[in-house]
């Protein structure tokens, strides 16, 4: 049984099932095209996850805490966050030592890349959120990110902005990929943005 990943790809499906029969050299085409079309939109149920683990797996630059995260994806969307190991050229003082966030801590990560829930209140992590947070893996300019371009050099120190708007990476342009945590784009409350594979 199929499913549509999106409306957008039921919609080009039913273009493509329109637009068949037309002429008989155009059908041919029409239907090579609407394969290659629909290929990447219409998923067999349980088949297929939106999500590269690799892409995923990185350290990643805490924008609020000035510091950096090294989170790890399996292959089975099983994810870990951890601290550098003190000497380590990612290393920054007040990450912490010895704390991880286990895949037991983090709930499932959706086909969408979006992280149902993490729990950063583990053993030796310094001042972990109040409560579990969702997160959503994503690619996409950093200003376009209304939490950061908010927070800008006169919200430094702030509990909302924290060190974000004295950070040099808030000025990397192009794509970014990124943990934002929230649920989009206007709801972020911190991004963690990937500096290394």
């Amino acid at each position: 049984m199929l499913y549509f990943a999106s409306l957008g790809a039921w919609l080009v499906l039913s273009a493509c099932v329109t637009t068949i029969g037309a002429d008989d050299v155009e059908e041919s085409m029409d239907d090579t095209l609407c394969a290659l079309q629909t290929k990447q939109r219409v998923v067999q149920a349980g088949t297929e996850h939106g999500c590269d683990p690799e892409e995923l797996t990185g350290v990643y630059h805490d924008l609020h805490d000035n510091n950096n995260k090294i989170v790890n994806v399996t292959s089975q969307f099983a994810m870990t966050i951890t601290p550098p190991v003190p000497g380590s050229p990612f290393y920054v003082d007040g990450v912490g030592i010895d704390w991880i966030v286990t895949p037991a801590d983090v709930g499932p990560i959706t086909p969408h890349c979006f992280v149902t829930s993490i729990d950063f209140n583990v053993p030796n992590k310094p001042d972990p959120p109040d409560g579990n947070v969702t997160a959503r893996f994503m690619s996409t300019e950093l200003m376009s990110v209304s939490w950061i371009a908010d927070c800008g050099p006169t919200t430094v120190g702030s509990d909302a902005c924290g060190q974000c708007g004295a950070d040099p990476v808030r000025s990397w342009e192009g794509d970014q990929q990124m943990l934002l945590f929230g649920s989009s784009l206007l709801d972020a409350g911190n991004v963690w943005v990937k500096i290394h594979a």
